[in-house]
C-alpha cells in the first residue's frame, strides 16, 4: 500500500482515523500532514456528509464505488472542483469484523476537465471546419484525415504514438488495427457514415513499436458549401495507461473483497440550530424501525430512547449545542413491540465560522450482547464474592482442621485450626505447598504423596 503509485487510505475505526500513503499525500494538496492520523469528519470536513455515509456502509460490510465522482476539496486553502473514481472496501479487525474502510482513488479531474473542453470545442467548431482542425492540432495526441467513406487514409501523424502517414494508404486496417479489431472498428465506421454523423471508439492499435495500446479516437464530417461529405477530421487520445490502471484497480478491488465481511453501524446528521435529524436506514435498524421510518427531529429520537435514560440522553444533548461538547453516551432504546436495546452512540459537534455549534455528525452500533455479557459477569462476580465469604464462614464454624489445596498442592482455604496445627500464621500458609510451609520435610513430602494419590483415584478417602 505504502509504495503504491495509487493513492490509498485506510479508514480506521468509528472516527475513521486516517491512515495513507504517499500517493493520498500529493492528492491532498496543502492539508498534509495534518491529515495524516485525524479523523476523515474533521479532516474533509466540507464532505462530511460524503465520509459518513462511506463509514456507514464500510463498517457495515458494504463496499462503494463511484465514477467521476464530483467533490468541492479544500486542498489548497481554496474551494475546488474534483472529479474521482472511488472506491471503499472494509477491512477486518481482530474480531474478524469490519474495524476500518480502504480507500483508493484516482482523480479524473483532468480528464473531466478535458473532456469538457473537447465538447465545448466541438460545439463552437461545428460551423468552422479550420477551427476545429487548430483546435485538434493544438490539442490531441494523434491527429489523422480520412477520404469519405473510409477506404484511403490521408494523413495521420502519429505524434511517435503511432506510425505517420504523410500521403494516402489504402492498407491503413493492416498498419494500424489487429486482425480480430478491425470487425468491431468497421462497424462503428460503417454507422458513421451511415449517419453523417460523429465517429467515437475506444479502441486497440498497433503502436509504432509494434506492441498493443488503446486510443480514443473521434473524427466528424467535413461538408463543401454543397452539403456533400469531402473527408472526415479525426484525432484520436492515447489512454494506454488509464486503462491499464482502471484493470489493476478492478483487479485489487476484487481482491480486497473477497477478503472482507461484514458489521452493523449507522450514522446520523443532527442540525443543532433547527433540530432537524437525518439517519440513514442501518440506524432505522439499530432503533428496531423499517427503512424509511426515520426520526425526522431530536424529539423523535427522544422519544425512543428507554424512559430510565431518557433524562440524561436530553442533558448530554443540551450540553453539547451549549458548548460544542462531542457527544458520546451508551444508552438503551425501546424497539416497537416493547423489547430494548443498548446502543454507544459517538457524535462529533461542528462550528460554524463564528464558533456557534452547527450540527453534529455521528455513528451508531449496537452494544447489547456486551452490556448483557457484562451483567452476567458482575452478576458471577457477585455470586463468587457471597460463595467465598459463606465458604470463610463454614470454615471458621466447623472445629478442628480445616482446609483447601489446589491441584498443584497450594493452600487455596483454610481455618484457623489448621493455621494452629502448622504453627504458623494464615498469611505464610496461603498459596503455598507442604513444602514450603512445613518445616519437616519428610512430613511434607509424605503429605504431599498423600494428596497426589488421592487425586489420581478421584474420590475421596479417610486418613489418619
Amino acid at each position: 500500500m505504502l509504495l503504491s503509485h495509487v493513492p490509498m487510505v485506510l479508514l480506521w475505526g468509528e472516527d475513521g482515523v486516517m491512515i495513507y500513503n504517499d500517493a493520498y499525500s500529493v492528492f491532498a494538496g496543502g492539508r498534509h500532514p495534518q491529515l495524516l492520523g485525524s479523523k476523515v469528519r474533521e479532516g474533509w470536513p466540507e464532505v462530511a456528509d460524503f465520509n459518513d455515509n462511506v463509514m456507514r456502509v464500510g463498517l457495515t460490510g458494504g463496499t462503494l464505488s463511484y465514477k467521476n465522482q464530483e467533490l468541492t476539496l479544500y486542498r489548497h486553502g481554496r474551494p475546488e472542483q474534483v472529479w474521482m473514481n472511488l472506491d471503499y472496501s472494509p477491512v477486518l479487525g481482530e474480531s474478524s469484523r469490519p474495524a476500518g474502510v480502504l480507500c483508493i482513488l484516482a482523480e479524473t479531474s483532468e480528464r473531466i476537465a478535458a473532456e469538457r473542453r473537447r465538447a465545448e470545442a466541438e460545439a463552437a467548431v461545428r460551423d468552422s471546419e479550420e477551427r476545429f482542425r487548430a483546435l485538434v492540432n493544438a490539442s490531441s495526441d494523434v491527429v489523422y484525415r480520412m477520404n469519405p467513406d473510409w477506404t484511403e487514409l490521408r494523413y495521420l501523424d502519429g505524434r511517435g504514438f503511432l506510425n505517420d502517414a504523410d500521403g494516402p494508404s489504402v492498407s491503413w486496417l493492416e498498419t494500424y488495427l489487429f486482425e480480430e479489431d478491425r470487425p468491431r472498428v468497421l462497424a462503428a465506421i460503417g454507422e458513421a457514415v451511415r449517419a453523417r454523423s460523429a465517429f467515437e471508439l475506444e479502441h486497440r492499435v498497433r503502436r509504432a513499436d509494434g506492441s498493443s495500446g488503446l486510443i480514443f479516437s473521434r473524427a466528424v464530417p467535413v461538408l463543401d458549401d454543397a452539403g456533400r461529405l469531402v473527408e472526415w477530421f479525426g484525432a484520436a487520445s492515447d489512454v494506454t495507461a488509464r486503462d491499464r490502471a482502471q484493470a489493476e484497480r478492478i483487479a485489487s478491488d476484487e481482491r480486497l473483497r473477497a477478503a472482507l465481511d461484514a458489521s452493523d453501524t449507522g450514522t446520523f446528521r443532527w442540525d443543532i440550530r433547527t433540530n432537524a435529524l437525518e439517519w440513514d436506514e442501518a440506524l432505522d435498524r439499530l432503533f428496531g424501525l423499517t427503512p424509511g421510518q426515520t426520526a425526522r427531529s431530536l424529539d423523535q429520537f427522544v422519544a425512543m430512547v428507554h424512559p430510565d435514560d431518557r433524562a440524561g440522553v436530553i442533558a448530554r444533548c443540551q450540553a453539547c449545542a451549549a458548548s460544542g461538547a462531542d457527544f458520546e453516551m451508551e444508552f438503551r432504546v425501546v424497539y416497537p413491540d416493547g423489547s430494548h436495546r443498548w446502543l454507544y452512540d459517538r457524535g462529533k459537534t461542528f462550528r460554524d465560522p463564528d464558533g456557534t455549534p452547527s450540527y453534529m455528525a455521528g455513528a451508531c452500533v449496537d452494544i447489547t450482547e456486551r452490556r448483557e455479557a457484562e451483567g452476567r459477569l458482575r452478576a458471577s462476580e457477585a455470586q463468587l464474592v457471597r460463595s467465598n465469604a459463606l465458604l470463610a464462614a463454614i470454615m471458621e464454624a466447623v472445629p478442628g482442621v480445616v482446609y483447601a489445596k489446589d491441584l498443584q498442592g497450594r493452600m487455596v482455604a483454610l481455618n484457623r485450626g489448621t493455621a494452629e496445627l502448622v504453627g504458623k500464621p494464615i498469611s505464610e500458609i496461603l498459596g503455598h505447598t507442604d513444602l514450603e510451609f512445613l518445616d519437616n520435610r519428610d512430613q511434607a513430602e509424605a503429605v504431599m504423596a498423600n494428596d497426589w494419590r488421592i487425586i489420581a483415584q478421584g474420590h475421596a478417602d479417610i486418613v489418619e
